[in-house]
């Protein structure tokens, strides 16, 4: 599944780029146009971030839920019997789900923190938009086409990381 999902955002990644340099290359699309091919792409990926959102929730969930049953009903060994292997392996397997529920606590912290940082980025871009005048907006449309695909990339090569550390675990 990770594999997939690396190759999957790779693809990605590189559609968006060849898409960037044919459109810098060709810049005859009418304004209204564009403008409704951006809105419809900055839905589509709201549509994404909202999917894997929730995919990353109910991975969460299931971990969580599954180091709350390990918790609760994995029974602790004795001190008067000697631990057996399976006892051992009980303990592991509590302590690396555990564990687990530890960095993914952590990573939803960071991936907040990231989150808000993007979102000031874009208020501060919107700002900057409405400053300008609206002679420019062919150069203006540009502008937010550069934005966009460095957006674009940013958001693939962090799913292309998210992909190779999600395939590593595995």
């Amino acid at each position: 599944m990770w594999r997939a999902m690396l190759e999957c955002h790779h693809a990605q990644f590189i559609t968006i780029s060849l898409a960037y340099h044919l459109r810098s290359s060709t810049r005859t699309i009418e304004a209204d146009a564009s403008r409704e091919i951006l809105a419809q792409l900055l839905e589509e990926f709201k549509c994404f971030g909202l999917s894997f959102d929730n995919w990353i929730n109910s991975h969460t969930s299931y971990v969580e839920s599954l180091n709350g049953w390990l918790q609760n009903c994995v029974l602790q060994p004795s001190d008067r019997i000697k631990a057996l292997p399976a006892e051992d392996l009980s303990r592991t397997i509590k302590v690396f789900v555990s564990e687990l529920c530890r960095v993914m606590k952590q990573q939803e912290d960071k991936e907040l923190q990231e989150k808000q940082n993007l979102s000031g980025e874009l208020n501060n871009e919107k700002t900057k938009s409405k400053h300008n005048t609206i002679e420019d907006t062919s150069e203006d449309d540009y502008a937010h086409l550069c934005c966009i695909h460095e957006s674009l990339t940013k958001v693939l090569s962090q799913m292309t990381i998210f992909s190779k550390a999600s395939l590593k675990m595995v």
